[in-house]
């Protein structure tokens, strides 16, 4: 199993997706639990640029979203065969665990997530973000409940220069 990914020292593995694995790790210099999503790029060159250009977007976007349901991005690397973002740790679990038809949530429950969650993505718009990724998977609940957004890598920056930016 990888020791570290840069100065994160990896404690475990907390999920895998199409083009990355997230880890557990702890921050040295902050003395805290962090999750680290880690990108690496193969030979494809293609591939690797679409992957650079995902990571990109999410660093620059996660960066300007300061909100109390959204997942708070700590740093961000580029190297030249793998990139990573270190993030905020939440302790809990994805609403995908929720979606079969015997473990839905109350309805009180769910409505209160849902408004949540449009609070947060009202507060993205505002600042000229539309995360274009919304799914269970992509909303984690803490051990309180609440329910943050996460992955902004296909996220549209709407307030960007159409000369020089792209998503």
């Amino acid at each position: 199993m990888l020791e570290k990914v840069g100065k994160y020292e990896v404690i475990r593995v907390l999920g895998k997706g199409a083009t990355a694995v997230v880890y557990l790790a702890r921050d040295p210099d902050a003395d805290r639990e962090v999750a680290v999503k880690l990108i690496k790029f193969d030979g494809n060159i293609a591939m690797s640029r679409r992957l650079r250009k995902l990571f990109q977007t999410e660093d620059s976007i996660g960066r300007r979203l300061t909100h109390p349901n959204i997942v708070q991005l700590y740093d961000a690397v580029v190297e030249d065969d793998q990139a990573y973002i270190v993030m905020e740790f939440i302790e809990g679990t994805s609403l995908e665990q929720y979606c079969p038809i015997n473990k839905l949530l109350p309805m009180h429950r769910a409505i209160g997530i849902i408004f949540k969650c449009c609070l947060a993505l009202d507060y993205a718009f505002r600042q000229g973000v539309v995360h274009r990724d919304i799914k269970p998977a992509n909303i984690l609940l803490d051990k309180d409940d609440n329910p943050k957004i996460t992955d902004f890598g296909l996220a549209l920056n709407v307030n960007k220069d159409l000369n020089r930016d792209s998503t």
